[in-house]
């Protein structure tokens, strides 16, 4: 690898990471970066705390967060979170999507987090076989990006 070619690449399955071409790759650096806008209102990332503050019905969808990015296409995006449970760190996690992506905080119920052309959601579903959720998890905290193609 030479000076004019050194960064990051992750080659897509049966690509080798020294000749495959940026179109091949997951992850190449010849690709300008991910952005994201600053100074909007709402902003485009954010960190918060959501608390349930009661038990959750099997087979529901509950809306936790709705930010309006109103781009005029589905972005791409960005959600980690994180979780305690009587005092021991019960879960965490990190999901990339365009369109959805799924925070899974225990079997059955899940984070469903998705971007249409004008929103950013984040929505816990509990499923029908599940037996609803559980009001006394401690408070997940998220935070997320939505990214522009842009930065604008």
């Amino acid at each position: 690898m030479s000076a004019e070619n050194y960064g990051i690449i992750v080659t897509l399955p049966g690509y080798d990471w020294q000749t495959a071409t940026p179109e091949q790759c997951a992850i190449h650096t010849k690709y300008s970066n991910p952005l994201v806008e600053v100074g909007k209102t709402p902003e485009r990332y954010g960190t918060f705390t959501y608390q349930f503050s009661a038990s959750v019905a099997a087979g529901t969808r509950t809306n936790i967060l709705t930010v309006d990015h109103n781009l005029g296409y589905v972005p791409m995006h960005t959600v980690s979170w994180s979780h305690d449970f009587l005092g021991a760190h019960a879960g965490f996690g990190v999901e990339y999507g365009e369109g959805n992506c799924d925070v899974v905080p225990a079997p059955y119920n899940y984070m469903d987090c998705y971007t249409t052309s004008t929103q950013f959601k984040i929505d816990y579903v509990t499923d029908p076989a599940s037996g609803g959720g559980e009001a006394s998890l401690a408070p997940f905290t998220f935070r997320y990006y939505i990214f522009s193609e842009d930065g604008l």
